[in-house]
C-alpha cells in the first residue's frame, strides 16, 4: 500500500513540474476561451450585470453555469386566469420571442397538451398539490421549479412549473410573472442591485430594456448552455473592451 501512494506521489509531483516547466502540457489541461463571437451589441452594463445574474442560482455560486433552453418552450396556463392575465401572458411571451434566439417560446391554446413550461393562476393553499416541493408553511405568493439535464452536462432545462396565486392584486401579480418567465427560462433575480428591473421594481409590469438584454445574451447562439461563470468571463472579455455606450446598445435582428 505505501508503495502505491509513494507512486501517486510522484505522478503527481511530475504533473506539477511539467505544467509549471511545459507551458503545452498547462495549455492543452486548461485551454483558453476563445473571446465568443456575439450577433447583438450590449453595453458594459449589461455584459457585466450578465456576468453576476447569468449563472446558476442565487446563493450558490459554486461551479455556477449558464442554464437556459435548448429546445422550443411551449408555455401552457392552467387553473382560472382572467382574460387580463391571458393576453398579459401572451403579449410577454410573444415579446420573448424575439429575444431567444434560435429557441422559440410560444403560448399554447387549451386544446394543446405537449406543454413543457405550466403555469398555475391558483388559489396559494393549492401550490402543494402541484408541486410537492412547496411547504405550505413558506405562505409564498409564488414559486416554481425548473428541471435541467445534469447527466449530459448541457445543463439545459427541459420543464418548469410555475405556481402563483390568483388573488394577487393585478400589477403585483403581473410583476410575479414577469419575474418568474424570466427565472424559468435562466436568469436569476437581480437581487441587492438598483438596476431598473422587474426584479427590483415590485410594481413595473414590462421588461425593462435591461431585462430584454440579458435574456437576449443569454441566448445568443454562441453563448453555450453550460459555460461555467469563470469561462464566460475570460469569453466576454473582449466583448467589455469593445461594448457600446448604454444609449447606443442595439438588439440583433428579431425571428422571421
Amino acid at each position: 500500500m505505501k508503495w502505491i501512494l509513494n507512486a501517486l506521489f510522484s505522478l503527481g509531483l511530475i504533473l506539477l513540474l511539467g505544467l509549471e516547466f511545459y507551458p503545452p502540457l498547462g495549455n492543452a489541461l486548461h485551454p483558453e476561451n476563445p473571446p465568443i463571437k456575439l450577433e447583438g451589441q450590449y453595453s458594459e452594463e449589461t455584459i457585466n450585470t450578465f456576468l453576476d445574474h447569468g449563472f446558476g442560482a442565487e446563493n450558490n455560486r459554486n461551479g455556477s453555469v449558464a442554464r437556459k433552453w435548448e429546445k422550443d418552450i411551449r408555455v401552457k396556463i392552467y387553473g382560472a386566469p382572467d382574460a387580463g392575465d391571458r393576453q398579459f401572458l401572451k403579449a410577454k411571451i410573444e415579446l420573448l420571442d424575439t429575444l431567444t434566439g434560435p429557441t422559440r417560446i410560444s403560448l399554447l391554446d387549451d386544446d394543446q397538451e405537449n406543454a413543457n413550461m405550466h403555469i398555475h393562476s391558483i388559489p396559494r393553499k393549492q401550490f402543494a398539490e402541484i408541486l410537492p416541493q412547496y411547504r405550505s408553511s413558506q405562505s409564498r405568493p409564488t414559486f416554481f421549479w425548473c428541471n435541467w439535464d445534469n447527466w449530459s452536462g448541457s445543463s439545459a432545462i427541459y420543464k418548469s412549473t410555475i405556481l402563483v396565486d390568483q388573488d394577487l392584486p393585478t400589477d403585483i401579480k403581473h410583476n410575479q410573472l414577469l419575474r418568474l418567465l424570466v427565472r424559468n427560462i435562466g436568469l436569476t433575480e437581480l437581487s441587492l442591485k438598483k438596476e431598473q428591473s422587474v426584479f427590483t421594481e415590485t410594481t413595473r409590469t414590462d421588461y425593462s430594456p435591461l431585462d430584454k438584454s440579458l435574456v437576449q445574451l443569454l441566448y445568443e447562439k454562441n453563448f453555450l448552455c453550460g459555460t461555467y461563470e469563470k469561462q464566460a468571463r475570460e469569453q466576454l472579455a473582449k466583448a467589455v473592451a469593445n461594448a457600446l455606450p448604454k444609449e447606443n446598445e442595439t438588439s440583433p435582428d428579431e425571428k422571421q
